[in-house]
């Protein structure tokens, strides 16, 4: 008899459990992907080292719903960034997606010095309803930077650390949406620690292949500590082309 109940529990496990959840897991969507390319201008408040004028930035985004990828770039006087991100988030019981993504941020300030930044993240994104949905992100961070006049003595300087984000978002009607998110990096800034980005944003679908978003970023220093100040703050206006 226990051998005739192990082996039924071997068959439920071998056979039928994998069949029942996969039936709930979606693994892929095959339709053709939103296309989505942004042209932003920020305006600084307050201005760090890193934002010196007005920073224009380019992005495209490809959404597959459970494979996202994106790129972009950004120029503000002597600096340049590029950063891309991708991830793969599969649907489960048709309330959450779960996966891994991908960051890499090259970062270059005039012929002073450049960054390499790498990001491996595991993701969670809650998402049954239609109106509310939560986006989060635990992973590690590995920076490499070059200093120009001393790369002959010293060819890199590396450091690592952890990221954290969380991110709200609220579906108000068909053509407008806002969101909330507190993360340790933004899209085109990778500190290695106690800086965290506080955002607050929208977004209009104004026509079917046009949208407008704006947000506004304010980054702290030394939140860990007891002295925290703003150290940045920038409001930002993008134009949107969907496809």
């Amino acid at each position: 008899m226990k051998k005739h109940l192990f082996a039924c529990f071997v068959l439920i496990y071998v056979f039928i459990c994998p069949a029942v959840f996969a039936s709930e897991i979606k693994w892929f969507t095959p339709e053709r992907p939103e296309f989505v390319t942004s042209f932003s201008v920020g305006f600084p408040y307050a201005k760090d080292l890193r934002v010196d004028s007005n920073p224009a930035e380019i992005k495209v985004t490809a959404d597959m719903q459970e494979l996202y990828m994106d790129a972009g770039i950004a120029v503000s006087g002597v600096k340049f960034d590029f950063a891309t991100h991708a991830s793969y988030m599969p649907l489960f019981f048709n309330r959450f997606r779960a996966g891994l993504a991908l960051n890499y941020h090259f970062y270059r300030y005039s012929d002073i010095f450049y960054e390499n930044d790498y990001i491996l993240a595991a993701r969670f994104k809650w998402c049954k309803g239609p109106v509310f949905s939560v986006d989060c992100g635990i992973g590690l961070f590995m920076k490499f930077a070059v200093i120009d006049i001393l790369q002959e003595y010293v060819p890199y300087l590396f450091d690592g650390s952890y990221v954290l984000d969380v991110c709200f978002n609220w579906k108000i009607t068909s053509w407008a949406s806002c969101f909330f998110s507190l993360s340790s990096t933004d899209y085109f800034d990778y500190p290695l620690i106690g800086t965290p980005f506080i955002k607050f944003g929208a977004d209009f679908r104004i026509l079917p292949v046009f949208g407008l978003g704006v947000d506004l970023t304010l980054k702290y220093v030394d939140m860990i500590t007891s002295a925290v100040y703003l150290n940045e703050s920038i409001l930002r206006v993008a134009f949107k082309v969907i496809l």
